[in-house]
């Protein structure tokens, strides 16, 4: 028994013994592995190269080389080579790392000048033996005065990002400090706010996923006018749908107040727009467009040439976009809040009934019944009458104007466009639509 006991001490010491060298061994395999993963969507994600990897048996050095994706680095200006270097501490079941980005002399420089040397950004994390990946940044406080007079205040931040072994999921979260940003012509302020991803790439490149974003107040000075919005929320979230892309989005705040000039009070309110029913792959050919579209643009500002869109090549845009015009292909947005302490509303949803063309569309200016057949068009709105009446011209628009009628203080309408139309609850002609149309616009 003794020995029994003796021998499993001694195969147990042994595996610990050996545990950092084979985490050591598998980190390096799994890394080399997620890059070469990595870089075959390079055009998406940017290249990565592995310079030098010098695997110990408790600790590895590793030396990368990262270059943004071809339509980003043209949009930054930036197209040289980022490097950094991690140092790996091998664990029993994976690897703890940290980087840093002082290999990079225009980095080294700015540390060295306006933080003493001391780099403000940490990056930290773990890669475990079975390709799961974690991933912290942080920023210590930056306060920080330039030359021309610009101070630039952030206080402590830090994002979390986490993936599994086959990248099949990204989930990011992160809390970002109060930031102050401000010149002699205006500035930026923000209080704490915090964010969350939770995106999934699709078969084709793109990313599929919810994301939420929160900041308790943001607030903008140009000149003389100030603007405050508190309890400012974005949520959103984009999902596949067979061939289709489904994208919903939803911002909505507190409260807007304005001083100044012109002042304003919103209060409770919001705003939801959604793109339901796009066809993936023409939103993946349109996301390669406009991206060669930027290095187009970006390389004729470096040569000291406008940036202006030319004729033919915008044209090979159209075939793109008209991928997109399938049947059931749906625009959704809706507008609720207190415009000076009167509530109001309003929805448009319009959706195409048949595929169509721009060709087709065009026939809009010599025939709009036979356009207008092929959509599904419905228009609610609802409007404070003591706020539309205290301004003359409102007033007299809507008051005069036979798509509105006025209940319960309120000026309200409810209007639907298509094979059929109706305006609140009434059959007309698209003729008799027409001329409501006018009427209200000749006020």
């Amino acid at each position: 028994m003794k020995k029994s006991i003796l021998s499993l001490a001694i195969v147990g010491v042994g595996v610990v013994a050996a545990a950092p060298y084979l985490s050591g061994y598998l980190a390096q395999s799994e890394t080399e592995r997620m890059v070469a993963e990595f870089n075959q969507n390079s055009d998406e994600y940017g290249f990565t190269t592995i310079k030098t990897y010098d695997r110990g048996y408790r600790s590895s050095q590793v030396s990368y080389e990262y270059k943004l994706p071809t339509g980003l680095a043209a949009l930054t200006g930036y197209e040289e080579a980022l490097s950094y270097d991690c140092d790996y501490t091998h664990g029993i079941t994976g690897i703890d790392y940290s980087c840093d980005l002082l290999t990079n002399p225009g980095y080294k420089q700015f540390v060295d000048q306006y933080f003493e040397g001391q780099d403000p950004v940490s990056i930290t994390g773990a890669i475990s033996a079975f390709g799961n990946l974690t991933q912290d940044i942080s920023t210590r406080a930056i306060n920080k005065q330039l030359d021309d007079g610009s101070v630039i205040n952030i206080e402590p931040s830090s994002i979390t990002i986490s993936t599994d072994a086959d990248f099949a999921s990204y989930d990011m979260s992160g809390k970002l400090g109060a930031l102050e940003l401000a010149d002699p012509d205006g500035s930026l302020s923000m209080s704490a706010s915090q964010f969350e991803w939770d995106l999934r790439p699709t078969e084709l490149g793109l990313f599929a996923g919810d994301y939420s974003f929160r900041a308790d107040e943001v607030s903008f000075l140009s000149g003389a006018q100030n603007t405050l919005m508190s309890g400012v929320d974005i949520a959103g979230s984009t999902t596949e749908a067979g061939d289709n892309m489904d994208s919903v989005i939803k911002f909505s705040m507190a409260s807007l107040k304005t001083q100044g000039d012109q002042a304003v009070l919103i209060e409770d309110a919001s705003f939801g727009f959604d793109v339901l029913g796009v066809n993936s792959k023409a939103l993946v050919e349109y996301q390669e467009f406009a991206t060669n579209l930027q290095s187009e643009m970006m390389s004729n500002i470096e040569e000291g040439q406008q940036p202006g869109m030319d004729p033919a090549k915008m044209m090979e845009l159209v075939p793109i976009l008209e991928k997109m015009l399938n049947k059931d292909l749906t625009l959704k947005m809706d507008v609720d809040g207190k415009l000076e302490g009167k509530q109001n509303s309003a929805n448009l949803d319009i959706r195409l009934l048949e595929k169509t063309s721009f060709t087709q569309l065009s026939a809009i200016v010599f025939n709009p019944e036979s356009v207008l057949k092929s959509f599904d068009i419905k228009l609610n709105a609802s409007l404070d009458g003591e706020l539309v009446d205290s301004h003359p011209v409102a007033g007299a628009m809507l008051g005069a104007s036979p798509l509105f009628e006025k209940s319960s203080g309120n000026y309200q309408t409810n209007i639907q466009i298509g094979e059929s139309s109706k305006v609140n609850g009434k059959e007309v002609t698209f003729q008799e639509l027409q001329m409501m149309m006018m009427s209200g616009a000749a006020m």
